[in-house]
C-alpha cells in the first residue's frame, strides 16, 4: 500500500471509529465495521445495549476521567486540549476531551497528508506526519491504554473489540511515525498519608477511584461485581461514593481483607490488559504505587 493510500485509509478508519463511540453504529456502518476488524458479529439491538452499558453509564470516553487529578471531565486539562484543536486550524469542537472528538482531530491530519501526497508536496507531508505524532503523543496516548484496559474490564466484547481496534490502529500509525518522547500524562494526586488521622476511608476510595492516582479505572461493573463477590453492600450513586461505601461496609462487617483481596485481584486483572512497556508503562507505575498502598492497608488491619 502506498502513502497516499495508506493515509487515506487511516482517516476514513479513524472517523469511522469515531462515529461508533459518538453512537451505536447500525446498517452499513455496523457492516462495515464488522467487516474491517475483529469485532464480535452482533446485531443491531445487542451492540446499541452494550454501547450503553459501557459507553454512557460506565466507562465513559473522556479523557480527564483518566487524566484529571480529581478524576473528571470538564476539568483543566479542556483547555489544554483545545490548544491542540486549535493548532489544526479547524474549529474546537464541545468536548475537545472527548475520544470521539480526539479521533476526528487525528483524522482530519491523516487526510491532510493524503492531499498533500496527491499534490506532491514533500514538506507538507513531512508537517502532517510531525503533526500526528504529536497529536497521538500529547493527546490521544496519555490516557488510551487506561480507557482500552476499563473497557476490557467490562467484560463487554463488542466494547472491548472496539477500544482494542482503536488503540491498534493508534499504535500502528505511531510506529509508523517514527521516535518520539514516551507519552506520561500529568501526575496524580500525592499518596494519601495513612498514618495521618485525617486519612480516613473516604479519602482512601477518593485516591483508588482517581486513574491518574492509583493506575485504576474502577467502574459501575467492577464495583459491582467486587460488592457481589464479598458480599459487602456498595449502596448507590457514583463510583467514589460506592467504593467509599464498600470499604466502609467491609470495615463494619469484618470483611476488610476480603475487599481488599478483591482490589488487588483488581489490580491484577488491569495490569494484565495494559501495554508491558511504552504507553502502558506509566499506569504499569502507577498500578505499582497502588499494590503497595493496598499492602499498607492489609498490615494495618
Amino acid at each position: 500500500m502506498d502513502g497516499l493510500t495508506r493515509a487515506a485509509a487511516r482517516a476514513a478508519g479513524l472517523r469511522l471509529l469515531a462515529a461508533a463511540f459518538d453512537a451505536p453504529p447500525a446498517g452499513e456502518d455496523l457492516s462495515r465495521l464488522t467487516q474491517v476488524s475483529r469485532l464480535p458479529d452482533l446485531d443491531e439491538e445487542a451492540v446499541a445495549e452494550e454501547h450503553c452499558a459501557v459507553f454512557d453509564r460506565d466507562v465513559v470516553p473522556l479523557a480527564g476521567l483518566f487524566l484529571d487529578a480529581e478524576g473528571r471531565g470538564g476539568g483543566p486539562l479542556v483547555a489544554y486540549l483545545a490548544q491542540h484543536f486549535q493548532s489544526l486550524g479547524a474549529p474546537t469542537p464541545t468536548t475537545p476531551e472527548s475520544l470521539p472528538a480526539q479521533l476526528r482531530g487525528l483524522a482530519w491530519l491523516c487526510a491532510a497528508e493524503a492531499d498533500a501526497r496527491t499534490d506532491d508536496r514533500d514538506a507538507e507531508v513531512r508537517r502532517m506526519r510531525g503533526m500526528q505524532r504529536r497529536w497521538l503523543d500529547a493527546v490521544l496516548l496519555p490516557w488510551l491504554p487506561a480507557f482500552v484496559a476499563a473497557v476490557a474490564r467490562t467484560g463487554r466484547p463488542w466494547a472491548t473489540g472496539l477500544a482494542a481496534e482503536t488503540q491498534d490502529l493508534c499504535l500502528h500509525l505511531r510506529a509508523d511515525l517514527g521516535p518520539g518522547e514516551e507519552p506520561e500524562g500529568p501526575p496524580g494526586p500525592e499518596v494519601p498519608d495513612l498514618d495521618a488521622a485525617s486519612t480516613d476511608l473516604g479519602a482512601i476510595a477518593r485516591w483508588l477511584s482517581t486513574p491518574a492516582a492509583s493506575g485504576l479505572f474502577l467502574g459501575r461493573h467492577v464495583l459491582e461485581r467486587l460488592g457481589r463477590s464479598t458480599e459487602v453492600p456498595k449502596g448507590f450513586g457514583g463510583r467514589q461514593l460506592m467504593l467509599g461505601n464498600l470499604l466502609r461496609s467491609a470495615a463494619h462487617l469484618d470483611a476488610f481483607g476480603a475487599v481488599l483481596d478483591g482490589l488487588d485481584a483488581e489490580v491484577a486483572a488491569y495490569r494484565a490488559e495494559l501495554p508491558a512497556g511504552g504507553i502502558g508503562a506509566p499506569w504499569q507505575r502507577r498500578l505499582d504505587v497502588t499494590a503497595a498502598v493496598l499492602d499498607r492497608l492489609r498490615d494495618a488491619q
